[in-house]
């Protein structure tokens, strides 16, 4: 009898320490499951704010990127100060509209967030110059790792954490917006965007004259248009010839006719209406696009940007509108790659018939293509394209004989710009890329 007493309390005994380990073992999962779940609460809310600030970085180094084009290329017209204001405006009023976690508008402090440089790449990667221009890239990091700051930019609140000591949480973003000269054009099929680009060609050899004309009416005849005269020759060109003037020998007689002239001045570069384009000198030269030097092709420099049959039809919608994805679609992969030179057809040439087209975008800008050679007549004729330049269109009149296309050099960015990543400035450039976002 009390064997088996003993027995029954000796169970009793072990079921009770049993039971005492089963919620000793209860209470420390509890407790690691609370602070997984605790953990996770707050790893999520930073990966939220840290997606949160993500966006609001891409949008304000796109918005900066917006003020880069002015500070680029051969028509540049405001100095990298000039950029660095406008851009860290558009970069802190655009961050300022997006939310981060609980604050709802990011702070970006200017001095601290924004910086500019040069961008280019190497071995497939992005190389940054930081400091260096003229700007190409703009940088924007958003915080909330501010010590001490109420603002949008403070430290990250954190919800569980503080019950073990851990109040807050630093969360960063950082997106770069680079914008490339343009070799070309790609527009990826189906794509409802046009390009920039023009169907006209002119002639590398007198645009590099032009360039020389520009620089010595800047710097010798103080932009004074009055100076201008046939006497002034270009001793780059062997023999030397006319700066301003072309020269037409027919019959023994010589003509003289001005291809660069300064006679109309554009109000703000920003602006894209005819309203824009006034009377009177502004210090930059013109170019007479029409009539250009006699060549073979009798169609004065129009081209197929696109099917080779392109008609009348085809050159005013691309003169308004600029070329499609189904106009590209006739190159390879959708891309007019001018890194290597393109041979184009010639067009039908200039008639009355896109005067209209043309006079509809006065003071606008566009990318014509520049060529080195043409062989050929009319629509026969084939241009080897080497490069593309912007322009302003000043004026047109295709009436009687000496029709005229009247432009004047201007630094554009073209939808469908196809980016040269190996220029890392683009200082001899005046067509450029999209904005990208690099990192």
């Amino acid at each position: 009898m009390d064997r088996t007493i003993f027995v029954e309390q000796g169970n009793r005994s072990l079921l009770g320490t049993r039971q005492g380990n089963v919620l000793v073992l209860v209470s420390l999962c509890l407790t690691l499951l609370l602070g997984i779940v605790a953990c996770a609460l707050d790893v999520g809310w930073m990966m939220m704010a840290r997606t949160q600030l993500q966006a609001g970085s891409d949008a304000s180094s796109l918005a900066g990127g917006t003020e880069l084009l002015p500070g680029l290329g051969t028509k540049a017209y405001k100095t990298p100060a000039q950029v660095e204001t406008a851009a860290s405006a558009q970069a802190i009023a655009f961050a300022a509209r997006h939310y981060a976690a609980e604050s709802p508008s990011i702070l970006v402090n200017a001095a601290r967030d924004v910086r500019f440089g040069k961008a280019h790449m190497a071995g497939g990667a992005w190389q940054f110059d930081w400091g260096l221009t003229p700007y190409n890239a703009v940088q924007v990091t958003t915080r909330r790792s501010v010590e001490g700051s109420g603002a949008g930019d403070g430290p990250l609140p954190l919800i569980i954490a503080p019950a073990i000591g851990h109040e807050t949480a630093s969360v960063e973003a950082v997106s770069t917006a680079v914008i490339m000269p343009s070799k070309g054009v790609y527009i990826p099929p189906g794509s409802e965007i046009n390009s920039a680009l023009s169907p006209f060609a002119y002639l590398l050899k007198d645009y590099e004259k032009y360039k020389r004309a520009q620089a010595y009416f800047t710097s010798v005849l103080g932009s004074n248009p009055a100076l201008i005269t046939t006497s002034i020759l270009d001793t780059a060109e062997t023999p030397p010839t006319p700066l301003f003037y072309t020269v037409e020998v027919k019959g023994g007689k010589t003509t003289y006719r001005q291809i660069f002239k300064d006679v109309f001045r554009v109000s703000d570069p920003e602006r894209q209406d005819s309203a824009n384009v006034l009377s009177g000198p502004d210090g930059t030269l013109e170019i007479s696009i029409f009539p250009a030097k006699t060549t073979s092709a009798g169609n004065f420099g129009t081209v197929d940007v696109g099917d080779p049959n392109n008609s009348t039809t085809d050159l005013k919608r691309q003169i308004t509108y600029g070329p499609n994805a189904h106009d590209l679609s006739f190159f390879p992969d959708n891309t007019l790659d001018l890194g290597t030179p393109v041979s184009l057809n010639g067009d039908t040439g200039i008639s009355a018939g896109i005067e209209n087209s043309l006079q509809g975008i006065i003071g606008q800008t566009r990318a014509i293509l520049l060529y080195s050679d043409v062989a050929g007549p009319g629509n026969n004729a084939e241009f080897r394209i080497v490069d593309l330049i912007g322009v302003r269109i000043m004026s047109v009149d295709f009436s009687g004989g000496n029709k005229t296309l009247i432009v004047q050099p201007a630094v554009l960015k073209d939808p469908g710009g196809l980016p040269d990543y190996d220029d890392d400035d683009g200082s001899d450039n005046s067509v450029f890329s999209p904005l990208i976002l690099a990192q």
